[in-house]
């Protein structure tokens, strides 16, 4: 075993040598396997990140080029590191802070690495990735692994563990084949896979039962087309909504017995435990205004914990952000997403198509926030870093 490990230790330094662009786009399609800390995704990019510094396929000074976004992000992490001397548990805090740097890490070596000709790989790896995992989520709803790729009976979670992770994971990748329909340079002229990877990608999101990917999907789908509303007709639009509630339709009909109906109707409603998940966003807002630098990262569960004896997850990343780094930190990274929109908006607005394709993913997920902890997720700092990409790489265009 330990032979077997090294020979393929050493074929993997091999290829990342000779064909880096080939370990990213498997960094990439590796993001859906993530059933456990360290993930092969976290493994493949420290070993990305390591040879690209030494290769110099990562030039360091490009950096210098975001400096607004580098403050911005530099006095979030300040005050995350000053709001650590109120941490209750050094140890909890420390490993959070840890996984929050390196996450941004993430982000901006995606920044750094994108040149115009990789961005179809990057896409078409990200496409690639979701269907693989909407696939998985398929084989566990057929019986298969199901104590695996089933979070219960009905929800699909893949190789993530939670559906609430595994549903917003698939939602750009919609987003991603619609911007694409035309210019079919993901897949080419193979209409049919196109079709099936959004039937897929689709299919997920809806069986991981997921509400906040519901509304993630549907805003990002609204916000790309309210953008290109001079790009495609209302009539078409109109149409196209049409055949979706058509689809909807006869998959409730015939796709969906009673049970599953009763199921579905009850995920789209207040559940029991929302009550308390309201309660305690109230109280982390109540003690986010005592402690200018906040109470640690990753100490929300602890505090209210110790407020209303039960352990609550924040389930809104706005109200976790203040609790435990403060409102400057909360502040400081407000200002980078509206940063990051203000340019992409102004990209738009120039008539690269790729400003609304990001736009509607960011807001897609930054709603989603509302409902869910997404700091700590690896597709969100990606698109961060691709955001990042494309408006340093049409900064001449740009105010």
């Amino acid at each position: 075993m330990v032979i077997i490990l090294g020979v393929l230790s050493a074929l993997f330094i091999i290829i990342l040598k000779v064909k880096y662009d080939y370990i990213v786009i498997l960094n990439i399609i590796l993001l859906p396997i993530a059933l456990f800390e360290p993930s092969p995704a976290d493994i493949s990019f420290i070993l990305l990140l390591l040879f690209g510094l030494v290769n110099g396929e990562l030039k360091l000074e490009k950096l210098r080029e975001q400096f607004y976004s580098i403050i911005l992000i530099a006095g979030f992490l300040i005050i995350n590191l000053l709001g650590m001397y109120n941490m209750q548990d050094h140890y909890q805090g420390i490993k959070y802070f840890t996984i929050t740097l390196y996450l941004l890490v993430f982000a901006f070596f995606f920044y750094i690495y994108l040149k115009e000709e990789r961005w179809i790989n990057i896409f078409r790896a990200y496409i690639v990735s979701t269907v693989f995992s909407a696939l998985l989520g398929l084989i566990g709803y057929m019986g298969y692994f199901s104590h695996i790729l089933m979070y219960d009976k009905y929800r699909m979670q893949g190789l993530f563990k939670d559906p609430n992770v595994f549903g917003p994971f698939l939602v750009p990748s919609v987003i991603i084949l619609l911007w694409d329909g035309k210019a079919r340079k993901i897949f080419g002229d193979h209409i049919i896979l196109y079709i099936l990877s959004l039937g897929l990608v689709i299919m997920g999101i809806t069986f991981s039962f997921s509400r906040g990917a519901w509304a993630n999907l549907l805003v990002s789908i609204l916000t790309y087309y309210i953008l290109n509303l001079k790009k495609y007709p209302i009539k078409k639009i109109i149409i196209i909504f049409l055949i979706i509630i058509l689809c909807s339709y006869f998959i409730w009909q015939y796709a969906f017995n009673e049970e599953l109906r009763e199921f579905f109707i009850s995920r789209s409603t207040l559940q029991g435990y929302d009550g308390d998940r309201f309660t305690s966003q109230k109280v982390g807002l109540s003690l986010a205004t005592k402690k200018m630098f906040g109470y640690g990262p990753g100490h929300y569960e602890l505090l209210v914990l110790k407020k209303m004896g039960m352990k609550l997850s924040a389930h809104n990343l706005y109200i976790r952000l203040m609790l435990e780094n403060g409102i400057l930190a909360f502040v400081f990274l407000l200002f980078f997403f509206l940063y990051i929109l203000q340019k992409l908006f102004q990209l738009h607005l120039i008539d690269d198509s790729r400003g609304s394709l990001f736009i509607s993913i960011l807001i897609g997920i930054l709603v989603n926030s509302l409902v869910i902890d997404t700091l700590h997720w690896r597709h969100f700092w990606l698109f961060v870093g691709l955001n990042l990409s494309i408006i340093n790489e049409k900064k001449d265009y740009l105010i």
